[in-house]
């Protein structure tokens, strides 16, 4: 979040991923910030559309920060596999996008 506050308080324009575009408080809802919607989980079809939507929005992006992962505390076998799974594409997929 501090990377996207300052790069609006340079004047720049801001696309940001979000999980929950309705999360995004009013104050940052401005013609400089474009919210779409995006999840690591999706298809590498629905990852690509996603970058040009993401592209069409000011017509070019400059710099493109990952702020994508979490952590699911908790041991192992108590552990569901989606929680697992969900961690490990936030954590790892999000490198290699």
């Amino acid at each position: 979040m501090l990377t996207f506050c300052r790069a609006l308080k340079e004047g720049d324009k801001v696309v940001a991923a979000v999980r929950n575009p309705s999360k995004i408080p009013d104050t940052l809802k401005r013609n400089d910030v474009v919210t779409l919607p995006f999840d690591l989980a999706w298809s590498q079809e629905k990852i690509n559309s996603f970058a040009k939507d993401a592209f069409a929005a000011f017509g070019t992006l400059d710099v493109v920060v990952n702020n994508a992962g979490y952590a699911y505390m908790g041991a192992i076998e108590e552990s569901a596999d989606e929680q697992l799974k969900g961690m490990s594409i936030a954590d790892y997929k999000s490198r290699s996008l």
